[in-house]
């Protein structure tokens, strides 16, 4: 899982085979109640909102440097 700010993450996930297998919409309402400090920070001028989740899907090939 990461966020959709996250586009280190995003593209590391997706360079190894990974599939986008669901989304948590509003995601940052959880994390601010549990961390009201995290405040309203965005990384390449994307707003932190959603989690994204990823996995290999079944019958796919993988692929990367560390398979």
């Amino acid at each position: 899982m990461t966020t959709n700010d996250n586009l280190r993450a995003i593209r590391f996930y997706q360079r190894r085979g990974m599939d986008l297998a669901g989304l948590r919409r509003d995601f940052d309402i959880v994390v601010r109640r549990a961390k009201p400090q995290l405040g309203d920070a965005e990384t390449d001028r994307i707003p932190f909102r959603h989690a994204l989740l990823f996995e290999y899907q079944a019958g796919r090939q993988r692929g990367g440097p560390d398979d």
